[in-house]
């Protein structure tokens, strides 16, 4: 497949999938999420690979999804419910595609994995990640309650933990995603690679059928997101001030609840 946004690197039976939008940090738009979506299955398809790599060009793994074709959904009405649900979609499918195909995912972090980088991070089945990765939940700095970070973050690192990174919007190292249990290792930067290859091919001594079958039991106990709450987080009116603040390079003007 012709894949603009992302490259797809067979190497034996592994490939590594690399977001490709190094300028805006690998942030996901619409075509991003379905490109990796379709990278996905091809591999699912091809019976020579049998684990998919996914990283980031640059010095980001990915900054989540990328506001500025957030605040292009705003600027009509029919643009702003459209953009809302093809965003709904698009996210939702892709990570259902992560968590439900049978082959196992491992995630290379190699650089700041913020929003829904790091809602990446946790539905693939390992992570390993630089030490010079950084995460963060900021999506209530923009005035977006995406139920997609909450999903999947508290089926990773609990309740506590899952509350304190997206209400403080505070940014962790890779040494306190390893401690909460996000990611399952940390190395050096310049040893990511031969640590992800190590991993995968540590993987590979497994069956094929006994991990998908693991994997299955697994994720059979992570809870379901709704379309519809990830369309609601995307039309408020705070999302739309989020967006055109991030735009604008100014803070959002926020409006107290009364």
């Amino acid at each position: 497949m012709n894949f603009k946004l992302l490259t797809y690197d067979k190497r034996g039976p592994l490939v590594v999938i690399t977001l490709n939008r190094p300028k805006a940090l690998n942030a996901m738009d619409i075509a991003l999420f379905a490109e990796l979506r379709s990278a996905l299955i091809e591999a699912q398809m091809d019976d020579a690979i049998q684990i998919p790599i996914i990283t980031g060009a640059g010095r980001a793994f990915c900054a989540g999804a990328d506001l500025k074709s957030v605040a292009d959904h705003h600027a009509s009405e029919r643009a702003r419910w459209l953009g809302a649900y093809e965003y709904a979609e698009a996210a939702d499918a892709l990570f259902r595609q992560m968590t439900q195909m049978g082959k196992i995912i491992i995630t290379m972090v190699n650089g700041l994995a913020h929003a829904g980088g790091m809602v990446l991070v946790a539905c693939s089945d390992i992570a390993v990640a630089s030490e010079k990765a950084s995460f963060r939940v900021p999506e209530g700095l923009v005035g977006i309650a995406d139920e997609l970070s909450t999903t999947w973050l508290q089926a990773s690192i609990g309740l506590a933990r899952t509350k304190m990174l997206i209400l403080s919007a505070e940014e962790i190292s890779a040494g306190e995603a390893l401690s909460m249990g996000l990611i399952a290792k940390v190395v050096p930067h310049e040893e990511l690679w031969p640590a992800v290859h190590a991993m995968a091919h540590k993987v590979l001594q497994t069956g094929p059928r006994a991990r998908s079958i693991f994997k299955q039991l697994l994720n059979d106990r992570l809870p379901k997101t709704q379309q519809r709450h990830i369309v609601e987080s995307h039309l408020g009116d705070e999302s739309r001030e989020g967006a055109e603040a991030f735009s604008q390079k100014r803070k959002p003007n926020w409006v107290p609840r009364t």
